[in-house]
Formats: C-alpha cells, sequence, structure tokens
C-alpha cells in the first residue's frame, strides 16, 4: 500500500499506526539508518497512518483513521507537513467515513490536489487539508497519478477503475 513512500537518493518514509501512537518512520541512507516523529493522527487497534502523500519527492500529508469506526468520519484522519516530513500538524479531517485507504497528488497548472480514497467515497485537497471536496462517485481502494500529475486512475471494488483528470 501507500503507507510506505520512497523517495530519490535513498529516502523513504512508511506510516504506521494499529497501537498507542501514529508515527512516520524515516530514512536518507537506503534504510541502513531510521528516524521516527510523532503524527497527530487516530491512534488505536485498528487505526493510525494508511498513506501518505508525497509532493515533489518528500512527504506533503498523512492520511489514515480507524478502521474501527467504519460510519463515522475520525477527526484526526489527516496531518500535513510543510517541511519534508520532520514535524506533523494536523489537517481538517478528510470526509471519508472510517479510514482513508490511498492517496496521491496530482496537478491543475500550478495548483498541487491531494486526493483521498476509501471504499465509502473520496475527496480531494488543493489546499494542503484546509478544505476538502468531494469526487462523487469514486468508491476506490487506491489511487496514483503520471508522473506529470495532470492524469490519474483509482481503483476499487468489482473491477471498477476511475480516470480523474485535472
Amino acid at each position: 500500500g501507500t503507507c510506505a513512500r520512497a523517495g530519490d537518493s535513498g529516502r523513504g518514509w512508511i506510516g504506521t499506526g494499529a497501537g498507542g501512537a501514529a508515527r512516520i518512520l524515516a530514512t536518507d541512507d537506503y534504510g541502513a539508518t531510521w528516524s521516527e516523529v510523532a503524527v497527530p493522527m487516530a491512534t488505536g487497534d485498528a487505526a493510525g497512518i494508511f498513506t501518505l502523500a508525497l509532493a515533489d519527492g518528500s512527504p506533503a500529508m498523512a492520511l489514515g483513521g480507524d478502521l474501527g469506526a467504519p460510519e463515522e468520519v475520525v477527526a484526526a484522519n489527516a496531518a500535513v507537513t510543510r517541511d519534508g516530513g520532520r514535524t506533523w500538524t494536523p489537517a481538517t479531517p478528510a470526509p471519508i467515513a472510517g479510514a482513508v485507504y490511498g492517496s496521491a497528488v496530482g496537478r491543475w497548472g500550478p495548483y498541487r490536489n491531494i486526493v483521498a480514497v476509501a471504499p465509502p467515497g473520496a475527496a480531494f485537497t488543493a489546499d494542503m487539508g484546509e478544505t476538502w471536496r468531494p469526487l462523487d462517485g469514486v468508491s476506490a481502494w487506491a489511487v496514483e497519478f503520471a508522473p506529470d500529475g495532470r492524469v490519474g486512475w483509482a481503483a476499487g471494488g468489482d473491477g471498477r477503475i476511475w480516470r480523474i483528470m485535472w
């Protein structure tokens, strides 16, 4: 899944949960050493970080939630970083019940859009999680964009695929 992401020059990140703390593990030497940072996200047996959205080769947003609360939007399901993942702050929750399963960054002109998907629905933010807009009719498990960020695909149950274009 997208809770593990790789960047350039030996950089990588893993989002965790399912316990007392949500955190990001990071390496910049191909995994020889790792550091960790706490992320203000939902915690619990089936909660934490499920996906990381990378922008310009570094983390931009961590998303997740709580699989144990499938009917409600979890208050702490999104966090953002503006310093490459060294520090994290809460974002406005993505309007998706339970947990966000996948995320990706698309581009529309100079704008960066972070898309969040899960079986209950999908949404995107163009302002780093301050506000969210739904992607009507999308019920997906995963999402990714082509390298130029203008077109992406989301995949869901029953073999459904959605094309997302900016």
